[in-house]
């Protein structure tokens, strides 16, 4: 059925219900997760290239702890495949126990640096959706941060605003964040300069 669904930017606005309309389960993970990571569907160009979208949403909704370590490697396609965003949601709907394996993909400097982006991105709305692993997602973008030197600027720009994105005004998270600046390796393109981190921190009026 998800091989004929087609395109989903011709959808309404907001992920269908897809337990509802297929009644999928948790006998259904293994096979969802085979779909939404088969390299011949992810590089295709047809109505069943779509398919692992509804795959990885679907997972999302039966928050399937099984298929956070599979598809967290789906962030490598990012630059070629403007859908695979969406993997971060869906990670973040399975819940807190997608943070440790996102940060050690934050973490491997063998990825590529928009795989990496997305992995803060990711982090931030685990964080932000779970409230039990708020805390722990701050903590972990602040650690990243504390190594600034070590990283691109425009690394440094996505583990800010991740951290913007979880109010994090944690004593801690705004010295990481001040020293980057200071240091000028933070590309200001992202979330402007450190005065208007303040601001939107309520640091600042």
């Amino acid at each position: 059925a998800l091989l004929t669904r087609g395109d989903v930017r011709h959808e309404p606005v907001g992920w269908p219900d897809y337990l509802a309309t297929y009644g999928f389960g948790a006998t259904h993970v293994p096979e969802l997760i085979r779909m939404a990571t088969d390299p011949t569907l992810n590089q295709g160009i047809d109505a069943e290239a779509w398919a692992p979208v509804h795959a990885w949403r679907a997972l999302g909704q039966l928050r399937a702890t099984e298929a956070i370590e599979p598809l967290i490697p789906l962030f490598d396609l990012i630059e070629s495949d403007d859908i695979v965003p969406e993997t971060a949601d869906a990670l973040a709907m399975i819940g807190p126990a997608a943070l440790p394996p996102l940060v050690r993909h934050l973490a491997d400097t063998a990825r590529p640096l928009y795989s990496r982006t997305l992995a803060t991105e990711a982090i931030a709305k685990v964080g932000s959706r779970q409230p039990s692993a708020r805390d722990a997602a701050v903590a972990a973008l602040t650690r990243h941060l504390e190594q600034f030197e070590s990283h691109d600027r425009e690394l440094n720009a996505f583990l800010v605003s991740a951290l913007l994105d979880l109010g994090a005004t944690e004593p801690d998270a705004i010295a990481a964040m001040e020293a980057a600046y200071t240091a000028d390796s933070v590309d200001e393109s992202l979330c402007g300069d450190w005065e208007d981190v303040r601001v939107r921190l309520g640091l600042l009026p």
